[in-house]
């Protein structure tokens, strides 16, 4: 009985055709991972992103301006301070791709009125928030919420030329009180969201369609960007109001 074997022609033919099978098998391999890691990274920065900016918008529509109940015979007046009520904001779009140093965006001061003169004797607080951008090792960026109750120095120019940083203790009373009493965490604190390519501000002082001043409005767009797969990304918005009492400053960097 002869013995058949394979000739090379053959064993060529059967390995192209295992070959052929192994890309397949690895383009599907390839594919299910990204879209894994794609889908899994999309999911979790939705969360992550619609948590901070929940925080970011709250912030926003509680800042306000330092104040203080002091008595006047019988009554009691509330004093604002003068010379601390802005609401320090950048304008325009931002690509923080390639940053290499942070990039400052808004300012301002969530603030409580001291009553520690009043029966109540409740003392005030002052939290000074600043948002900005810092680069992260793979090119990208994180956005940053920044608290402090004692001091920040977010190192801004302003178009008017005025010096608008926020240092303490340059409104006479009492802000020592606890975060915790006014249901904050304790300072300083931070919240982040990171994989940022590009950051967008957008400011409107005038309600849609009319020329009636309205309380300032203040908008961001974020866009995410997966950093193992840079064609997913991710878009999130934002819209806060700001008390119409705060003084309106554009900065620009």
């Amino acid at each position: 009985m002869r013995k058949r074997a394979f000739t090379v022609v053959e064993v060529l033919i059967a390995a192209a055709i295992f070959s052929v099978f192994l890309i397949g098998v690895f383009s599907l391999f390839n594919m299910g991972s990204r879209m894994y890691i794609s889908g899994s990274w999309k999911f979790t920065k939705q969360k992550e992103g619609e948590r901070f900016l929940q925080v970011l918008k709250e912030r926003i529509e509680q800042a306000s301006i330092p104040s203080k109940f002091v008595k006047d015979g019988n009554k009691l007046v509330m004093n604002k301070a003068g010379n601390i009520g802005y609401f320090v904001n950048k304008t325009g779009t931002i690509s923080v791709k390639g940053l290499t140093k942070k990039q400052f965006l808004t300012e301002f001061i969530v603030s409580k009125a001291d009553k520690s003169q009043t029966a109540s004797s409740t003392p005030g607080l002052i939290l000074y928030h600043v948002l900005f951008c810092e680069p992260q090792e793979n090119g990208l960026a994180k956005l940053c919420l920044y608290v402090n109750n004692k001091e920040t120095d977010p190192n801004y120019v302003a178009k008017s030329g005025e010096g608008c940083k926020f240092p303490p203790n340059m409104y006479s009373g009492n802000f020592n009180a606890d975060p915790s009493l006014y249901s904050f965490p304790k300072s300083p604190h931070k919240f982040e969201l990171g994989d940022i390519s590009s950051v967008e501000i957008n400011n409107s002082y005038f309600a849609s369609g009319t020329a009636e001043l309205k309380s300032p409005v203040t908008g961001m767009i974020i866009t995410m960007e997966c950093p193992k797969h840079p064609e997913t990304t991710l878009q999130l918005r934002m819209q806060a109001k700001i008390d119409s009492s705060l003084k309106f400053v554009e900065v620009s960097f």
